[in-house]
């Protein structure tokens, strides 16, 4: 997962939420602050060449963003929200990070990646 540093000796967390999905806390960082991080590891994961029983793979991610104090405090609803910032990525070409509508039936709210 990418680096990243939160200052004041906090850590931030990173888990394994599903099938193929991974979720990432960053302490003290807001989704906009985070879009170039998780950018950057969108590159890089684009840009490796993954070794699966003898062949080579290509793979790419989708990632959604949200954010505590602006989509919600809830911790069920922010993973909605980003899910549903990811899911938008999936639907417009994939290989993207997005940040949450501010509601669900908003535009997202910035697009960093390739669109098809």
């Amino acid at each position: 997962f990418p680096s990243h540093d939160s200052g004041a000796g906090k850590k931030d967390i990173a888990y394994r939420y599903g099938g193929e999905e991974f979720c990432m806390i960053l302490q003290d960082t807001t989704a906009e602050q985070s879009m170039p991080i998780f950018d950057q590891f969108r590159k890089s994961i684009e840009e490796r060449e993954f070794d699966y029983e003898g062949q080579k793979l290509k793979v790419t991610v989708s990632i959604g963003l949200a954010q505590t104090g602006l989509h919600s405090n809830d911790p069920r609803a922010l993973f909605n929200f980003s899910d549903s910032a990811l899911y938008d990525c999936k639907r417009n070409g994939r290989n993207q990070v997005k940040i949450a509508k501010l509601q669900l039936d908003q535009e997202p709210e910035e697009k960093v990646g390739k669109t098809g």
